[in-house]
């Protein structure tokens, strides 16, 4: 029996095809004025396809929903798009590997997007890749940050990417975002493997909701020289940052939180960020907090760094302390008392 190769031969549908079937007959034949007809042409092929789609492998939905999309855009029917609660966990595949929206978050200035990466064919090694992204929020372009590999997963037949955007003051992110992403994939040579687009829309509350804000009440205190008092505590699965003030912070000292979940992970948080008075601690990535925990013991250590890294108290508020300083550990020092973080 010859095995029908439906996603192959449904693959070959591309924009030039469906071009070709939307021009005009050449038969002299009487005419009917359609021009009315194209939406629910376009509605009922969408209705179908989700049909089809809620049957059918993931990949024949994702196929589905890539041909729906043509047709409406030939038809000349408004893009409807997807919200982002129905397109993520559905793969993309291109030339054989699968790139799979996880998780879209939006934590205060940061947007942060979880990317799966897989092959099609699951018994393959995993290549090593370098992921390029650019995204949109109602077409205003974000400013990437970085992308590191977040293996914190346990499935190991894939690899967890996290990529960080940095939301400008000028960019205003509404209650129904539309986002669009492009995210180019390169091998170890620079190759590009292939090119994955997203677009769907996103309501901010649906991207919020994964970060916990917990209010804190900890104060820090060491030898005189530091008052420091923490107030908010933000955590979600990629990433967790601690807020406080410290009033005239001495400069040319670096300022971690370390310890551990109660569930004994370990966990560092440096200072990332220091404004007279405000400051925040941003979790290092190296580190995973379990989402079983329900609290972390934390202890203040300082280390002092070369002032040739510092950079001077300004007059406008600027950042005083860079975040790519070179360390010694052997310089590290504990220098106040333990304390827990409760936060579940």
């Amino acid at each position: 029996m010859v095995k029908f190769e439906f996603l192959e031969l449904f693959g070959e549908i591309d924009d030039d095809l469906i071009r070709q079937a939307g021009q005009p007959w050449k038969r002299k034949k009487k005419l009917f004025h359609i021009e009315g007809y194209g939406a629910k042409i376009a509605c009922a092929v969408i209705i179908i396809a989700v049909l089809l789609g809620s049957v059918f492998h993931t990949e024949v939905r994702a196929a589905w929903e890539k041909f729906t999309t043509m047709i409406s855009r030939m038809l000349g029917v408004s893009e409807d798009l997807a919200p982002y609660t129905e397109i993520k966990d559905i793969p993309i595949i291109n030339n054989g590997m699968k790139l799979t929206l996880k998780e879209i978050i939006l934590d205060n200035d940061e947007l942060l997007i979880l990317l799966s990466q897989g092959n099609e064919d699951e018994e393959a090694s995993l290549k090593e890749i370098a992921i390029e992204g650019d995204i949109w929020i109602d077409s205003q372009e974000l400013i990437f940050q970085e992308c590191y590999l977040n293996d914190g997963g346990l499935d190991k037949t894939a690899q967890n990417y996290v990529l960080g955007y940095y939301i400008d003051d000028d960019i205003t992110v509404g209650n129904i975002a539309e986002i669009k992403t492009l995210f180019t994939v390169k091998d170890t040579e620079d190759s590009i493997i292939g090119e994955f687009e997203y677009h769907f829309t996103a309501s901010k509350e649906e991207m919020e909701k994964n970060t916990e804000t917990i209010s804190l009440n900890q104060t820090i205190k060491e030898a005189g020289t530091i008052d420091m008092k923490l107030n908010k505590l933000t955590l979600n699965s990629i990433s967790s940052r601690i807020y406080g003030v410290c009033p005239d912070l001495i400069l040319g000292k670096q300022y971690y939180l370390i310890g551990s979940d109660n569930l004994g992970n370990p966990i560092t948080y440096n200072l990332d960020i220091f404004e007279n008075p405000n400051m925040i601690f941003v979790k290092d990535k190296d580190y995973h907090i379990a989402p079983e925990a329900t609290s972390m013991e934390l202890q203040l250590f300082v280390h002092k760094i070369d002032t040739e890294n510092v950079i001077e108290s300004s007059n406008d508020g600027d950042v005083i302390i860079e975040d790519t300083m070179e360390e010694s550990p052997e310089g590290l020092e504990a220098v106040a008392d333990k304390f827990t973080l409760e936060f579940k």
